[in-house]
């Protein structure tokens, strides 16, 4: 999709600036006398208030209905507020697109020099590429304006929307840790633990559970404490082992992964796991979220190490209803030895002004506004309590028992979508009220997790200055050191390791000198060291 979207892109840009030039100041039918100022296009009211025009596409499933029952009265209500707060009205049109189609729609708006105020994009590589093709707008002057943005967000989070010193992007913040191992609650009691904090622990309740046989895991299959892919594993336990869990800097220079002594002892520490039956060795690499239920079902595991969205949203909500009994549970990675997690950046989606922006300080000021806001969010996302929303006594959200029919059973089916831009702290911490407790642990616990616990692995804010064949050199590095980790944690037919316990350290070794995108490295570093200097 990205490669697609950027050729997509390519070739429309030239058609951007001719039709842009061109149309000067065309609108919207309705909307054909607007004004303008510096903040974007308006009109205004009977009362003479300025009502801005914003337009806003984001990702999503449409919404089945044009009309909806609440959506003028709560508009009403928010303009109200902006009114108050910041002295003007808006008058606003989201358009949502689902991802197969968002792509084409985002271009042909684009080369037909409709006005298109803000974007919502969900692949957060695609902004280099809108970036170095002039698509979106340096927007640092209303960013640096914007003071509850900037108040509420970690500083670091804008170096990962900043090109040669401009911002380009609101940054949308993402739970603090993204895996998590939703574990039979049942079972843990059962053991006689009350938390899964540590690696000790964790080898406790899995001895417990392997010593207790068909007392815990009542299955014909072959059973194993613990399943999930090595990258859920690597997120939950790599962080014991090290302070700089992934790619780190060392004397002044990024360095992999595979160079870190933490990384190694985590890989053994897996080893010891496979032999110790813990873990699967042919599971851990051949694992399938979506079929996961059937493992947890069927009794062939206590825990699955996972997204920390898959007990809400994926496979395991399932079993989640069906055997209320086991209550399913959840516990977050285990930290550093100084409390820290290893993070891939803080920013899990953007929003970027157009080239075609016609409102842009008045799209950035909206959600300077209401992002950062709890009063201003709640109205925006919810409405009006009482009447479109009510919440209940752990925070979750519905709708009020008189509005419940067949076809309305979201807060969406009573106003629809009135702007772009989610926050993920007032999103997880307002779950829905149908969502599993396992998974409000799980984001209140990770919500819980400062941002200056974060260890963010530097190629975030520069592996995008890579050209492809740098990439190229990188990828295929790291995937002949991927196949050797493999290797070492797969066993034989027998049982024995592949690789033998005598030969582990001259394998790891050999592993590290071959490792061919060490130049890769070098530049990554001069990028680095010009970011932050």
């Amino acid at each position: 999709m990205k490669r697609r979207l950027i050729c997509i892109m390519a070739a429309v840009l030239s058609a951007i600036f001719a039709l842009t030039a061109a149309s000067g100041c065309k609108e919207k039918k309705g909307h054909q006398n607007l004004s303008k100022d510096e903040k974007g296009v308006y009109y205004t009211d009977s009362d003479g208030n300025k009502v801005y025009k914003v337009v806003m596409m984001d990702h999503g499933v449409a919404l089945t209905s044009d009309t909806f029952k609440y959506r003028d009265e709560v508009m009403e209500k928010i303009n109200e507020k902006l009114l108050k707060d910041l002295g003007y009205k808006v008058d606003i049109d989201v358009e949502i697109y689902s991802d197969d189609t968002f792509a084409d729609k985002l271009a042909t708006k684009l080369s037909d020099g409709d006005q298109l105020d803000l974007v919502r994009q969900v692949n957060r590589d695609n902004l280099t590429s809108y970036v170095s093709q002039g698509i979106a707008k340096k927007i640092t002057s209303y960013v640096n304006a914007s003071a509850e943005m900037k108040a509420s967000l970690p500083e670091k989070i804008f170096d990962e929307v900043t090109y040669n010193g401009e911002i380009y992007a609101i940054p949308l913040d993402k739970l603090p840790l993204n895996t998590a191992i939703f574990v039979r609650g049942d079972l843990v009691k059962k053991a006689g633990l009350t938390s899964l904090d540590t690696i000790a622990d964790w080898e406790t309740f899995f001895q417990k559970v392997i010593a207790g046989g068909t007392e815990y895991l009542n299955s014909r299959l072959s059973t194993f404490p613990l399943m999930g892919s090595f990258s859920s594993l690597e997120e939950m336990f790599y962080n014991a082992y090290s302070e700089h869990a992934g790619n780190f800097m060392s004397g002044g220079s990024i360095r992999p992964k595979y160079f870190d002594a933490g990384y190694k002892q985590f890989v053994l520490k897996m080893r010891e796991w496979i032999k110790n039956e813990y873990i699967d060795d042919k599971g851990i690499f051949n694992f399938n979220e979506f079929g996961c239920n059937t493992t947890l079902s069927n009794q062939v595991t206590a825990a699955i190490a996972s997204g920390i969205y898959l007990l809400e949203f994926g496979a395991l909500r399932s079993v989640e209803k069906t055997h209320k009994e086991w209550e399913i549970t959840s516990f977050l990675p285990v930290a550093s030895p100084s409390g820290s997690y290893r993070s891939d950046g803080l920013m899990g989606e953007f929003m970027f002004v157009p080239y075609s922006a016609k409102s842009a300080g008045v799209a950035v000021e909206l959600m300077n506004w209401m992002l950062y806001n709890k009063e201003n969010y709640m109205l925006v996302r919810c409405g009006i309590e009482g009447k479109t929303y009510v919440v209940g006594d752990d925070n979750s959200i519905d709708i009020p028992e008189a509005e419940k029919t067949n076809k309305v059973t979201a807060v969406s089916d009573l106003i629809g979508k009135l702007m772009i831009g989610t926050s993920v702290e007032y999103n997880m911490g307002y779950p829905a009220s149908d969502c599993p407790d396992g998974a409000k642990k799980a984001y209140a616990d990770s919500l819980a997790v400062s941002s200056d616990k974060l260890y963010v692995d530097p190629l975030v804010y520069v592996s995008d200055k890579l050209s492809d064949s740098e990439r190229s050199v990188l990828a295929s590095a790291d995937k002949n050191a991927a196949i050797v980790v493999q290797n070492l944690l797969t066993r034989n037919k027998d049982g024995s390791f592949k690789i033998a316990d005598g030969d582990f350290d001259a394998t790891w070794n050999k592993m590290v000198s071959d490792y061919s995108a060490v130049s890769v490295y070098d530049k990554l570093t001069a990028e680095y060291n010009k970011l932050f200097s």
